[in-house]
């Protein structure tokens, strides 16, 4: 699953995939651009897009799109799943 979100101020799209930091860019994205909220923030998992939503006519500067190394992803989910033991890639 992919998540963007969008800084309205800055004029900026972040897009991340499930597994790469996730959860850390989520927490920053919104320490950032908290200012930019005119309600609480959402309180689900995957629900910050919601928050900074990207509308298709929105102007874009900039685009990030983060991912993590598809080798290290594999590595970790199989010991993960199948070893049943933490890998730290």
């Amino acid at each position: 699953m992919q998540t963007q979100m969008y800084s309205n101020k800055y004029k900026y799209l972040v897009k991340y995939n499930a597994k790469c930091a996730c959860t850390f860019i989520r927490i920053l994205f919104l320490e950032l651009h908290k200012n930019e909220l005119k309600k609480p923030p959402t309180n689900g998992h995957n629900d910050i897009h919601l928050d900074f939503p990207y509308i298709k006519n929105s102007i874009i500067k900039k685009k990030i799109h983060i991912v993590r190394n598809p080798y290290n992803r594999v590595v970790s989910m199989f010991t993960d799943k199948y070893i049943g033991k933490k890998n730290n890639l």
